[in-house]
């Protein structure tokens, strides 16, 4: 998993088609996931010290705190990975 695959699935029609994450119904989840899997393997690969390692920690701890101001702002209506 990495940035191009998630590009694709974000914008499928300007990459031949295909399934992306607003042709699913969990979509949401299925971006998580992704991004997850991302930052996951970059720290994975990557040596914490290093600018990608920094960099995939950066965006992992943005992308949790982006994710819980969204749910926040859906309150009792949120449920997400």
């Amino acid at each position: 998993m990495d940035l191009t695959i998630v590009g694709k699935r974000l914008a499928p029609e300007a990459h031949g088609g295909g399934l992306g994450y607003a042709h699913v119904a969990d979509g949401a989840e299925w971006l998580l996931s992704d991004l997850r899997q991302v930052w996951h393997n970059a720290r994975l690969f990557n040596e914490p010290s290093s600018a990608l390692g920094r960099a995939a920690a950066m965006l992992d701890a943005r992308t949790e705190q982006c994710v819980e101001a969204w749910l926040g702002s859906l309150g009792a209506r949120a449920r997400l990975c």
